[in-house]
């Protein structure tokens, strides 16, 4: 049974009886399959066995079948007439290397709707959608990936400082990654947080690499090569001070979390231009925060040239936070600059080479807080350095299967506090396999710990 038949069957057996599934033939069920083979080494990253049992291993090696952002998703679109249509979609992360861990089931990316899933209309004037979407500060960012290849993709690791999905974030609640067993209560607060701010699941504060749940976006038609677009993020975790008791927050103000997000792309021949812009207030900012509305902004620019035979990318990055100290506090912002430089090369009929690097040279313009000797090394200058490359071969079996090899280095910043201890960056793939904090069963790394991978993987789509 082909695809369209398939779609319109699965449509049909979901439908009410008798009731007529319109524009049937516009719905489309889509996806991927993504599954690699990896050896994945960790450094050694303290010198010492009291350190390494707790923070890390001190140089361990693993192999793992890791899911490359395997997915499925239902779309389809409704001609309203007069130059309108209704769209949506319905996206939702699959594992089929085994049951999605806990990670995946509280961010909720397992679910139908927990990836980019939305509604709108489009017309002649552009289109509007409201749902749990990219950013367009993200979208623009992931343009600009030479090969995005499963874990190897550049972005969201340095580039964006991190990758997250959902609502905007507020330091007065208590909603932490709660998937119905019980809300996950922050350090500092207590259950009452639960009845002023609800169990959704929060983005990160930090990143601008960002999947906005609650969000309203505007996508311009495209005019003479230019395409405009602006996303804002609701502010349904706000919470009532007068809600919330002296244990959740003792910051008196009210943390009224904001986003707006823009880009503006420009296409023409061979050449793309594109350049970004997001603002956050109240994102970062802290129970304790002179400003209860601290600004973090970020800025991106970058091209890409399609030359024949593959395309080049370059694109640059700086990320602006705010002083989220108490009052009288050592202040604690600082700025964060990153870039990326990717391309690809095809070879014959079905082969392409690809690679990557991009790099941040850590934290600069900091506060107080962040040059303060003994426990504050490492979170500012070289100690939050980072830099990561990939390298890749990419084989075609047919228009919508590829095989595929590729390389990842990873390479974090050391630094060492008065009492010895590590306190380098971490930098890690977006979704990557179990690293080595702690006891290595979570996707993350100790400080200061390079990881390098080899793979070979197989992708499909349909």
């Amino acid at each position: 049974m082909n695809k369209k038949l398939l779609a319109v069957a699965v449509a049909g057996a979901l439908a009410a009886p008798g009731v007529a599934l319109a524009q049937a033939s516009n719905v489309q069920i889509y996806g991927a399959f993504d599954m690699s083979v990896q050896m994945n080494r960790f450094s050694a990253n303290n010198t010492t066995t009291a350190l390494q049992n707790t923070q890390g291993s001190l140089d361990v090696s693993k192999s793992n079948i890791y899911n490359g952002a395997s997915r499925w998703g239902i779309r389809g679109t409704e001609d309203l007439g007069n130059g309108l249509r209704a769209f949506f979609q319905a996206e939702a992360g699959m594992f089929p290397d085994a049951r999605p861990d806990a990670g995946s089931s509280s961010s909720g990316v397992g679910f139908l709707g927990g990836r980019n899933s939305g509604i709108g209309l489009q017309g002649s004037w552009g289109q509007v959608l409201t749902g749990i979407w990219d950013a367009p500060y993200k979208q623009v960012m992931d343009a600009g990936v030479a090969n995005a290849t499963g874990a190897f993709t550049t972005f969201g690791m340095i580039m964006g400082n991190g990758d997250t999905t959902g609502a905007a974030p507020n330091a007065q609640c208590a909603a932490v990654n709660n998937v119905g067993t019980g809300l996950a209560v922050a350090a500092g607060a207590t259950a009452a947080n639960a009845t002023a701010c609800g169990d959704g699941v929060e983005g990160a504060a930090t990143s601008f690499h960002r999947r906005l749940s609650k969000s309203i976006q505007y996508w311009s038609p495209v005019w003479s090569g230019f395409q405009f677009k602006v996303a804002t993020q609701l502010n349904n975790y706000k919470a009532s001070t007068g809600s919330l008791t002296a244990a959740n927050s003792t910051n008196t103000a009210n943390i009224d979390p904001s986003l707006w997000s823009y880009s503006l792309s420009w296409t023409g021949g061979p050449f793309t231009a594109y350049g970004a812009y997001e603002q956050h207030k109240g994102y970062n900012a802290t129970t304790v925060s002179a400003d209860a509305n601290v600004k973090d902004t970020g800025l991106q620019l970058g091209g890409r040239w399609n030359y024949g035979q593959g395309t080049v990318t370059l694109q640059w990055e700086r990320l602006k936070y705010g002083n989220n100290a108490g009052v009288g506090a050592l202040t604690t912002n600082y700025n964060l600059v990153n870039w990326a430089l990717g391309g690809t090369f095809r070879i014959g009929g079905n082969g392409t080479l690809w690679g990557s690097y991009s790099k941040t040279p850590g934290r600069s313009s900091c506060g107080s807080a962040n040059a303060v000797a003994g426990a504050f090394e490492g979170l500012c200058g070289s100690g939050t350095a980072a830099s990561f490359i990939a390298l890749g071969y990419d084989h075609a079996m047919s228009k919508r299967t590829a095989l595929y090899a590729a390389y990842g280095k990873i390479t974090n910043g050391q630094a060492t506090t008065a009492a010895g201890a590590n306190v380098g960056s971490t930098y890690y793939y977006i979704a990557g396999p179990a690293g080595n904090a702690n006891a290595g069963t979570v996707s993350a790394v100790a400080a200061g710990t390079d990881v390098t991978t080899y793979a070979v993987g197989v992708r499909h789509t349909f």
